[in-house]
């Protein structure tokens, strides 16, 4: 589509209530791991955020650029001075966030979410100011968006853009985040965003010797279990603090492994200190152990997920049902880099001159796993050679792209998979090897799509590799693409254009390229267009001929699927080669920032 309409300005006001809040200050406060602090900004001075509460905090910043942690806590504080149990807040609402029940039915995280959760509530509440300011940009209204979405908060959507500014009603609310957040930002445990930020887009440093007094503490906690090695202990402290034993992280990380308060308090030695190397280093190689057997169940790789549970919390990727955000995969293709480095170390056990593989597939080097693996088609779809194995691809991050075929505008940008990355734009990306349409499959990816503006999908195809739309704009980058089946996020309506279902996004299973003709579709019930990130579980039963689309945004994988599909995937291909990948497009819009991008993805046949 050449031309593309201005979505409307947003969902229902918020009615305005005012209440009796007392807003409540403290000249000192103590964080709980001990550290007094004392501040003031502008006579405003943040309650004491409990460690629940932080940790809740530090994920939900990472929802959308415009959020960090230390504005999460000063909206927190303004709204509810923190008390988890208000029942009348600034915006009217009730709890922590000041969310009513239609903001609960509308943004609860994942599926049968408690209203007492903290770290639900605060990524419900994250996740509504994410789409506050894109529905503002929407509208036109310019400024300081976390300014004009705390006020949209406050008073309604309605009232900002009427005022086309913080409205009168909603001034004092946001002045008083504004400060409160201020306060927070000085405060070391809220380094967590700026820390992310840092991690995530920071060189990689290099690799330093493993100190003589680690070499036995590091090569005993090797030998705790046969998925962790001593190299992968090594490559873990490295990343973590390079071997600083006297380090204070973000939120409270202790010494030389960087302990997580609550990983160390419900796995580390009882009685012990994270901050001694003799007890820290041996106790890497348990804990890690311990969590590859306690994440066994959630898809994706036992190992990855143990040491992405070791930086963000094992709580955190049961959630995200995997890897949940860009700084733990920045961690992650960190140890897998060091790691590689270390198996070169005789004294851990190493072998010099030649590093032998990781416990798995590392996310430095993504496995696609299929013997023979088949080049790139130049002609008609040939019959492929049938696996020896089942056909996996691991792609925990995308800083490396091999085995993948980039189209169009598709580029690998700060290991995310772009597929677009403005408007008019249109690209795709296939893995190389062939995958079987009579074999069971799973997949799952993390997608960001930052503006709605028009969509991805996720494609099983047999066009080959090069495969694209002709066009930008509504086909998504598939349109035309056959034969296929597609699995597309549109996030934007086409109903007054005589197709697609009414609404502003939708999830939807298409076939043969045609992207106005939905064979089945569902109202995703989360807000895809804004920038928060979603997962999607597609899994594919050869036997029953069924396709199954899950999708949530924050939560692990729902209980039962968002929308179904009856196909014999065998019969449909036949014996042409099958391609799995992605293709996204753009359109014509002053939304200038719009993008679609794929964070991670697995795909593995049963």
């Amino acid at each position: 589509m050449s031309l593309r309409r201005l979505a409307d300005a947003g969902r229902g006001a918020t009615g305005i209530v005012l209440t009796g809040l007392a807003i409540v200050t403290m000249t000192a406060a103590t964080v709980s791991w001990g550290v007094a602090i004392a501040a003031n900004n502008e006579d405003l001075t943040g309650g004491t955020v409990d460690d629940h509460q932080l940790a809740a905090i530090l994920d939900a910043a990472h929802s959308c650029p415009m959020l960090s942690s230390h504005r999460i806590a000063g909206q927190l504080m303004a709204e509810s001075g923190l008390n988890e149990s208000a029942t009348a807040t600034e915006s009217g609402g009730t709890g922590l966030a000041g969310l009513d029940d239609a903001d609960w039915k509308q943004w609860a995280p994942w599926p049968d979410a408690a209203r007492t959760d903290t770290q639900a509530t605060v990524l419900a509440m994250a996740h509504k100011m994410c789409a506050l300011s894109g529905e503002l940009r929407l509208a036109g209204v310019t400024g300081d968006s976390w300014r004009l979405s705390l006020a949209a908060y406050r008073s309604g959507t309605e009232a900002v853009v009427a005022a086309k500014d913080v409205p009168e009603a909603a001034t004092d609310y946001v002045d008083r985040a504004t400060g409160y957040a201020s306060y927070y930002e000085k405060l070391p445990q809220f380094a967590g965003a700026g820390a992310a930020a840092a991690e995530i887009n920071g060189a990689m440093a290099d690799p330093m010797a493993l100190p003589e007094e680690y070499v036995d503490l590091v090569a005993t906690a090797g030998k705790r279990c046969p998925e962790i090695d001593a190299a992968t202990v090594a490559g873990t402290l490295m990343a973590s603090s390079a071997f600083n034993p006297s380090r204070l992280g973000a939120a409270g990380r202790e010494g030389i492994a960087q302990f997580r308060d609550d990983v160390w308090e419900k796995y580390g030695p009882k009685g012990a200190s994270a901050w001694e190397p003799s007890v820290a280093v041996p106790a890497v190689g348990t804990v890690l152990c311990i969590l590859v057997g306690e994440l066994s169940g959630v898809e994706g790789d036992p190992y990855q997920l143990a040491l992405a549970a070791f930086h963000s919390g094992p709580d955190t990727v049961r959630r995200a049902g995997g890897i949940p955000d860009a700084m733990a995969r920045a961690h992650l293709e960190k140890v897998a880099h060091y790691t590689s480095y270390y198996r070169l170390d005789t004294r851990i056990g190493g072998t010099p001159g030649s590093a032998s593989p990781s416990p798995s597939p590392s996310p430095s080097a993504p496995a696609a796993t299929a013997s023979p693996t088949p080049a790139a088609p130049t002609g008609a779809p040939a019959a492929p050679a049938k696996p020896d194995q089942p056909v996996r691809f691991d792609y925990p991050s995308f800083s490396a792209t091999g085995g993948l075929k980039l189209n169009g505008n598709a580029q690998a940008n700060g290991g995310r998979l772009a597929l677009t990355s403005g408007t008019n734009q249109v690209g795709s990306a296939y893995a190389t090897t062939a995958v079987d349409p009579s074999a069971s499959f799973s997949t799952t990816f993390t997608a960001v799509i930052s503006q709605p503006t028009d969509g991805m999908a996720f494609l099983l195809q047999s066009a080959g590799t090069s495969a694209i739309a002709a066009g930008t704009g509504g086909s998504m980058g598939y349109g035309g693409v056959s034969p296929s089946i597609a699995v597309e996020f549109d996030t934007w309506d086409n109903a007054p254009d005589g197709y697609d279902p009414a609404g502003q996004q939708h999830i939807g299973i298409m076939a043969d390229g045609d992207y106005k003709n939905h064979l089945a579709w569902a109202d995703p019930h989360f807000d895809m267009r804004f920038g928060t990130p979603f997962t999607v579980w597609v899994d594919y039963d050869a036997g029953a001929k069924k396709l199954s689309v899950y999708a949530s945004q924050g939560g692990g994988k729902p209980g039962s699927a968002m929308v179904t599909h009856s196909i014999d995937l065998a019969a449909k291909f036949g014996a042409a080669k099958v391609y799995a990948g992605f293709a996204g497009a753009t359109g014509n819009t002053n939304l200038t920032d719009s993008s679609e991008a794929v964070l991670n993805w697995t795909f593995t046949e049963k």
